[in-house]
């Protein structure tokens, strides 16, 4: 009841918003409904030096997705050329505070994939497809500084680091990457997105969505999202704040041979970042938590809790012409838990790149050479040795 009395409440909100934004679009009487096209590509030609766990291009993606898998014969030194991401979407304005957005995308890996890294868009025939990424309709202003977006969309849980740290053409940020966010990247909802200022140093947004990305609804949980961030000394410091949570499904455990029915489950994180950003350096430090409660590897009931903190930092070597990136993560798929591997090894990623961009006069276009690694560590108690994965790759890189 108390939900209901707050979503209609909301809604009137809303509605009372709507009416004024439109009362203001009156006014305008130059404007011309239009359409932008927008698209982006990142493909690599990589080589796998050296590879545990590595699946190849026939069973996932090259990078470990916390699952045992045998090494074989084929996953050192595969090599191949790999479209690893490719995006084409259109924006429609209907007027100036209407806007809608689509996007398809494909994204590289194999089939059906249960990796946290995500699977990829490969057809039954082994072609490449593409599925719809977004899907929404935006209304600015809405509320007193605030956009109101619905519908299939980008999430803020990561959004701000993402931006600043910058080469996602080259990895997904630690909390992307190992799928510690339950929203995701993308999602099917409602937001609430503003500045608490008028000149934005303060901001925050609030997401109710399916929880389950791009793929349809399956289950009655929702995710709930939220995010505040914060800029200072004339936006040069840059701190922000998030986190979400979704309740999943009870589950039946069984501890001493007496079943416990009904264990709840759920998934909650928090996520910190503060980041120095200024047009020759920029770096920065994010800190992640995800707590799956009710879902430890080796305690029947207990909680497992996966941490991850990533240090980044890019410049600025020739202007306009030649950057660099680096980044290191320490990743714990359950940091509860010292002396098993149940939920996965302990993991040390590495990446560095030099960014070329061949023509000044087109910033948009990139030549990226790049050492992609990912090192492990066994929580077990016979300290096992696993080999690195280390994959140099040559990325290039588009976006209009």
């Amino acid at each position: 009841m108390k939900k209901l009395i707050l979503l209609s409440a909301f809604s009137l909100l809303l509605m009372a918003g709507f009416a004024a934004s439109s009362h203001a679009q009156g006014m305008d009487t130059t404007f011309k409904p239009h359409w932008t096209l927008n698209g982006q590509l990142f493909a690599d030609y990589y080589y796998v030096m050296s590879a545990d766990t590595f699946a190849g291009k026939k069973g996932g993606t090259y990078y470990e997705p916390n699952t045992n898998i045998s090494s074989t014969a084929n996953t050192r030194y595969y090599q191949a050329f790999d479209l690893r991401r490719v995006q084409l979407g259109a924006n429609y304005w209907f007027t100036p505070n209407i806007i809608s957005k689509f996007l398809l995308e494909h994204e590289s890996g194999a089939a059906g994939s249960a990796s946290p890294t995500g699977g990829g868009d490969v057809l039954a025939d082994a072609k490449r497809g593409m599925y719809v990424k977004e899907a929404s309709v935006t209304f600015v202003n809405a509320l007193p500084m605030a956009n109101v977006i619905f519908g299939q969309q980008a999430t803020n849980v990561f959004s701000v680091d993402e931006g600043l740290m910058g080469y996602r053409n080259l990895e997904k940020t630690i909390v992307d990457q190992r799928g510690m966010s339950e929203a995701g990247s993308n999602d099917l909802g409602i937001q609430l997105a503003g500045n608490f200022d008028e000149d934005k140093n303060f901001g925050y947004s609030a997401l109710i969505s399916n929880g389950s990305g791009a793929k349809d609804e399956v289950d009655k949980y929702k995710a709930y999202t939220g995010e505040v961030y914060a800029k200072f000394m004339d936006k040069h410091i840059v701190i922000d704040v998030s986190g979400d949570y979704m309740d999943k499904a009870n589950a039946t455990t069984t501890i001493n041979k007496d079943t416990i029915k009904n264990v709840a489950q759920s998934n909650s994180l928090v996520k910190a970042a503060a980041i120095y950003t200024s047009s020759v350096i920029t770096g920065g430090v994010v800190y992640a938590m995800h707590t799956l409660k009710g879902q430890s590897g080796t305690t029947s009931g207990g909680d497992a809790e996966q941490t991850g903190l990533s240090i980044f930092v890019r410049g600025q070597i020739i202007e306009k012409q030649l950057n660099f990136f680096a980044r290191y993560d320490i990743f714990d798929p359950d940091s509860k838990e010292s002396t098993d591997n149940a939920l996965g090894r302990k993991e040390n990623f590495l990446i560095v790149a030099i960014d070329w961009t061949p023509d000044a006069a087109a910033q948009n276009v990139h030549v990226m050479p790049n050492l992609w690694m990912d090192m492990f560590k066994d929580k077990s108690s016979a300290n096992a040795s696993y080999e690195s994965i280390m994959v140099p790759r040559l990325t290039f890189s588009y976006k209009f």
